[in-house]
């Protein structure tokens, strides 16, 4: 997996910024994505998804040949390899829009791609520490609303989200940042999922640690099921870290 920092991508194990990630913990980093039955044999995934699948490929510059390599990959029951937590991207892309937003782009060796987006760093009014525990997930939140005071930073429906094309998940968080103090997680809302090649199903949005401790990063996960064609449901998750004066986000499918 990878790290971003500040732009800058750092091999390592989609809200993160210059903060740490709070990151799939190596005992835990095993996509349940991957332990899917891969289903040999044909598979009617609907016309109105395959449309969905080429459009969010072509977006990225996916070949019209790759498209169609990656659709009979999922007809045949096979993972993309940007679902695949132990497969290393081949490039990355960086796009940013006028507003400073960041859009980081993983390419894979099948065609596949991954898109996640960045807050700029320069939203944030007070200097922070950046700090960096454990395997680190790519940038996946955009700030929202940004209000300021002396010594805080409230975000409200701050998107966390990764998009995968076959899986999109995103839900909505408001948060402060206290410099030097605990930081927290207000409120978790606003949910979607968005499956292609497969069925989700929600299972619980949650604040799992409302406060920041010494110890640990406050925290929310949405939980959520993906269910191939064909194939059995796997349990998978996106998680908001927010601490040491920053955000950042960590995902398993």
């Amino acid at each position: 997996m990878k790290k971003i920092v500040g732009g800058l991508m750092i091999p390592v194990l989609t809200l993160s910024l210059t903060t740490g990630i709070g990151s799939v913990q190596a005992s835990e980093n095993q996509s349940s994505v991957e332990k899917a039955t891969e289903v040999k044999g044909n598979i009617n995934i609907p016309a109105e998804e395959i449309v969905s699948l080429k459009e969010f490929l072509a977006t990225y510059n996916v070949d019209v040949v790759t498209q169609e390599k990656l659709i009979n990959k999922l007809e045949n029951g096979e993972i993309w390899d940007s679902l695949k937590p132990n497969v290393e991207p081949i490039d990355f892309i960086q796009n940013s829009d006028k507003a400073g937003n960041i859009e980081q782009i993983e390419i894979y060796a099948d065609g596949s791609v991954a898109a996640t987006t960045i807050e700029p760093t320069t939203v944030e009014t007070f200097e922070a520490t950046p700090s960096v525990p454990g395997m680190i997930q790519p940038m996946t939140v955009t700030p929202g609303t940004v209000t300021g005071g002396s010594g805080y930073k409230a975000y409200t429906k701050a998107q966390v989200r990764r998009d995968t094309g076959v899986i999109d998940a995103y839900f909505y968080a408001d948060f402060t940042l206290v410099q030097g103090g605990m930081d927290f997680i207000q409120r978790v809302y606003g949910h979607k999922l968005i499956g292609r090649g497969g069925t989700t199903t929600f299972t619980g949005l949650k604040i799992t640690r409302a406060k920041e401790t010494q110890d640990y990063k406050s925290s929310a996960t949405l939980d959520f099921k993906f269910t191939p064609y064909r194939a059995g449901a796997v349990s998978c998750w996106l998680k908001l870290y927010v601490g040491k004066d920053g955000y950042s986000s960590a995902y398993s499918y």
